[in-house]
């Protein structure tokens, strides 16, 4: 299971009964070496939760081609993703830029620095 044992363990749940529905959850994902055929594309905006998503998501899939879309809710007035109609998220289909080594590296770091860090996730 490698890379979502990772990820359950990165979670650190200590609330039993989530554990157990994120090991089910995400041990039904496809394995990131599937994803090797398939554009990957993130789409994510300046709120915490997606933030905190976008950064684990580019450590789990670090060895893969990764393209994002940034919704600037700031714009729209509108917190996050899922607050966007499905026609205007269809509107930003083909807006999606190639994530650089740079950013990638600045997302996994965030991410780490966060997992050894004494906060709560």
């Amino acid at each position: 299971m490698g890379v979502l044992q990772n990820l359950i363990d990165d979670i650190a749940i200590n609330d039993k009964e989530l554990k157990e529905y994120m090991e089910v959850a995400i041990t039904s994902w496809p394995i990131p070496k599937d994803f090797k055929d398939y554009k990957i594309i993130i789409w994510h905006s300046k709120n915490a939760p997606e933030q905190l998503i976008f950064q684990m998501i580019a450590k789990q899939l670090q060895n893969l081609e990764l393209h994002e879309i940034a919704l600037e809710n700031d714009v729209y007035s509108l917190r996050g993703t899922g607050e966007f109609t499905t026609e205007k998220l269809g509107s930003f289909i083909g807006t999606e830029t190639t994530m650089s080594p740079k950013r990638k590296n600045k997302l996994i770091k965030a991410w780490d620095d966060l997992l050894i860090s004494e906060g709560i996730i």
